[in-house]
């Protein structure tokens, strides 16, 4: 069967992938006119009412905390306006200092890319079902597909939508459209990235909550959609 009878067999339209390659610069001077935004959402990806109090260096981080005011003696002085911040030198790490309107702290650590606006968004576990932030939810979730034949390369990656844990995860789909996917889950809400060879053919959002066993994610109907690489 040739690629354009396939393609008649699976489904209609998809959305082509994006390789972005991000090239390194050398360090550069704080810039007044750039900004990062952090803004710090539950981990059901519900926007919470933090804002930034502080920001600082983290190898100088320790230096501000046993001699308050160190950093601004030495010309280091941020412009902060809610969860935006101006005037950070790029290529660095930081540590934010954030409070909400309980008086609530909480202390986050971001690194600032070479480009001039960015974003580096944060997560709190409001309702930990298991001790404290960031403890292992699960370590296998599993789903199954439908409205689509799925022969040849299927897959599904799995990554967070907030926060700064860069750890994503993959599973194959099988001829039957069920997939498994292995991996260090915190409770948190992510993105299921379902694809076929180079294209993402849908997208879903999923909440993970802590279990002692693989959740079961349900079945995703993919019908009307389809990998344009078939």
């Amino acid at each position: 069967m040739g690629r354009a009878m396939l393609a008649a067999v699976a489904c209609l339209s998809g959305l082509a992938s994006l390789l972005v390659v991000a090239v390194p610069a050398p360090p550069a001077e704080p810039q007044p006119g750039c900004w990062i935004d952090l803004p710090v959402y539950d981990e059901t990806g519900v926007r919470l009412p933090y804002w930034v109090e502080s920001v600082v260096p983290k190898e100088v981080a320790e230096k501000e905390r046993n001699d308050p005011g160190w950093l601004a003696r030495n010309g280091f002085k941020p412009r902060i306006s809610g969860c935006r911040v101006f005037g950070l030198t790029p290529g660095l790490r930081y540590v934010a200092s954030f409070r909400d309107s309980n008086g609530e702290n909480l202390k986050r650590e971001f690194a600032l890319l070479y480009t001039c606006v960015q974003r580096a968004s944060q997560v709190v576990v409001t309702r930990p079902e298991k001790g404290s932030i960031g403890d292992v939810a699960h370590d296998q979730l599993d789903g199954r597909l439908e409205g689509c034949t799925f022969d040849g390369d299927w897959w599904v990656r799995i990554a967070p939508i907030h926060g700064q844990d860069e750890r994503t995860y993959e599973g194959a789909v099988k001829s039957e459209g069920t997939f498994a996917v292995p991996g260090n889950y915190s409770t948190s809400r992510y993105a299921l990235l379902i694809g076929h060879e180079r294209d993402i053919v849908a997208t879903f959002a999923i909440d993970v909550r802590y279990a002692n066993q693989p959740i079961q994610l349900g079945t995703f109907n993919l019908a009307g959609s389809s990998p344009k690489s078939q």
